[in-house]
């Protein structure tokens, strides 16, 4: 298996990265680092606290010609400019240097004809364990030349900064198809 650098992941730093654990290794670290514990049944519990799942209030995606007219935009898909998402996603990386993260390259579609390709940078080793349980997992030789399609960074302890970004909340998703990435950043009360 071939390691990845942070520089690769286009972050600074010397922080660690652990790219396609073992469950058991993930399940190892998320109870090392206080993420979960495990149940009467040894499943790893997670309590993921007052925000259980993504507000479609907080969803953007960057608006660009090429996409403008293939989007229903509304209340759900809201634009963000080039500018305020390449900001955040700045932010984000600069957040993430010299931390540990988990990386997981992996395939959605098994159909080979259809197959895209996967890689998400996880903050914590509980949310990488999830991924690693919903997509494909590559053999060692596919990993050696693995290129993603896209790319997913979840990092729920980064903050977005409503004076910055133009933001409303502080957690948001927002996705370019330009970068073939999606920014997941923490959720907090909404900044009036």
């Amino acid at each position: 298996m071939t390691e990845l650098k942070p520089i690769e992941l286009g972050i600074g730093g010397d922080g660690k990265i652990v790219r396609n654990a073992s469950v058991p290794f993930l399940v190892k670290k998320a109870l090392e680092r206080g993420e979960g514990t495990l149940s009467s049944t040894g499943a790893l519990s997670v309590n993921t606290g007052k925000y259980t799942g993504r507000s479609p209030d907080d969803k953007y995606i960057v608006d660009t010609p090429t996409i403008h007219d293939d989007i229903s935009w509304g209340k759900i898909n809201r634009p963000i400019s080039k500018e305020k998402f390449d900001a955040i996603h700045a932010k984000m990386l600069a957040y993430l240097q010299n931390k540990e993260l988990y990386v997981f390259d992996g395939f959605a579609g098994a159909d080979k004809k259809y197959t895209q390709c996967f890689r998400i940078v996880n903050e914590l080793a509980s949310q990488n364990m999830f991924i690693h349980q919903l997509l494909i997992r590559p053999t060692g030789e596919e990993l050696e030349n693995y290129k993603p399609d896209f790319t997913i960074i979840a990092a729920p302890g980064f903050k977005c900064i409503p004076e910055v970004t133009a933001r409303t909340a502080r957690r948001s998703s927002a996705s370019t198809t330009r970068r073939t990435s999606c920014l997941s950043p923490a959720r907090s009360t909404p900044v009036r």
